[in-house]
């Protein structure tokens, strides 16, 4: 007979308030709140909110999935507003043996190098080229451009529903496909979920990626990061709101103890081994052309 058991407990906004005042030893947030009131977390939230978005972006601990349907003749599309680094790309052909072909990831050089009509070639992608434009948002291209447009895509409803907003409760919401070109979501609703359940995916994209963590606003939600590292988000908070007292000395020393505790957090979650990097790229170049990714000009030319 199974035993009932109960594991390490995750902390909720509720929770790392409560443990922020613990370390910074007050009782209430008057000391800590721009209006000086006992009731208000504005800074201590910021400062949580703040701890969260560094821990997942120097971890990359949140994958996240986009998918994508091509428009004929059309190379350049709009990453998610989530999107912090690139891990793979498939597009799914039915024409193909398996029905998927992995995209070969590239950067301008080396698509100058190997591909002398990147830019105007058509037909059936085989590349996907990460660049940011504009500044503010990330952009991807495929290469070569679509031929022919991609098919709608469609679910199994069987396990979740469309949707054009994730209520950050809704149970599963952080295993959400997102439909960028639409502002649509894919959300599962069932503890029986796929994880991707497509009805109809043809000549259309799926990217993975790692995403940004939505925002802490509700005393009942739970950071998007491992619960064994919740903890260090009130160590952070600490850290920010201590360091910010110049006239205690005592405090500034011990927010720097509070810092040392949430770099600790992220260095030991880098040795943990869960999250595979992407660290090298395939890519059509011979290896005896690598070196010249390290000459000193081509550093330059590459930023």
């Amino acid at each position: 007979m199974a035993t009932t058991f109960t594991y390490a407990e995750e902390l909720n906004l509720t929770n790392l308030r409560s443990a922020t005042l613990r370390k910074l030893r007050v009782s209430d947030t008057t000391r800590y709140a721009p209006s000086n009131a006992a009731a208000t977390y504005t800074w201590i939230d910021a400062s949580i909110n703040k701890g969260l978005k560094t821990f997942v972006r120097r971890t990359k601990c949140l994958r996240g999935y986009a998918a994508y349907v091509p428009i004929a003749s059309h190379q350049f599309y709009r990453l998610p507003e989530g999107y912090i680094d690139f891990e793979s790309a498939y597009y799914y052909d039915a024409t193909l043996s398996d029905g998927i072909r992995k995209l070969i990831p590239k950067t301008i050089q080396e698509l100058d190098d190997e591909i002398s009509d990147w830019r105007t070639a058509t037909g059936s992608p085989k590349r996907i080229l990460l660049d940011r434009m504009f500044g503010r948002r990330w952009f991807f291209g495929l290469v070569p451009i679509p031929s022919t447009a991609g098919t709608t895509i469609t679910w199994d409803t069987t396990y979740g529903s469309e949707l054009t907003a994730i209520c950050n409760l809704t149970t599963y919401n952080e295993e959400f496909i997102e439909l960028p070109q639409s502002g649509k979501f894919f959300c599962p609703d069932s503890q029986s979920s796929p994880g991707k359940p497509f009805e109809n995916i043809n000549l259309d994209v799926l990217i993975i990626y790692y995403r940004l963590p939505r925002l802490l606003d509700t005393t009942t939600q739970y950071p998007e990061m491992p619960r064994e590292y919740h903890e260090s988000l009130a160590d952070y908070a600490a850290f920010e709101l201590l360091q910010d007292n110049p006239e205690d000395s005592t405090e500034y020393k011990r927010s720097m103890n509070y810092f040392g505790r949430f770099e600790a957090a992220i260095a030991e979650y880098g040795k943990t081994g869960r999250r595979k990097m992407w660290t090298k790229r395939m890519t059509a170049t011979p290896a005896v052309w690598s070196w010249v990714h390290n000459m000193e000009f081509r550093k330059e030319q590459e930023g």
